[in-house]
């Protein structure tokens, strides 16, 4: 899971953030279909998400789903987009496998 702060404060940074973000998906095996990648790009709200269940399978179809959040404006509300994480990404329907320990689920500790 990427979270993946777009507000105003990053406009100079965003670039290297971003690529730094497609270097992770490129290390990880996405398209065997043992790695999946969810994103949740916020600033003041949540702006934009790519669901776990997207593209399984698909490397650069992650990574050209990340090239597409763009800096924008506005805060940083860092606690929506955890919100969007547990309540809207880490759900079987948006392509997270129960078999899967989510480390954002108090209820596995």
């Amino acid at each position: 899971m990427l979270v993946l702060d777009i507000s105003g404060s990053t406009q100079d940074t965003h670039l290297s953030s971003r690529d730094f973000a497609a270097s992770v998906i490129y290390g990880l095996d996405v398209d065997s279909g043992a790695a999946r990648v969810g994103i949740v790009a916020y600033a003041s709200r949540v702006v934009g998400q790519t669901y776990l269940g997207d593209h399984v399978g698909d490397r650069e179809a992650t990574v050209n789903a990340l090239r597409l959040y763009a800096p924008g404006s506005g805060t940083t509300n860092t606690s929506a987009a955890l919100d969007a994480v547990r309540t809207q990404q880490l759900v079987a329907g948006r392509g997270s496998r129960t078999s899967v320990r989510k480390a954002s689920n108090s209820d596995n500790f």
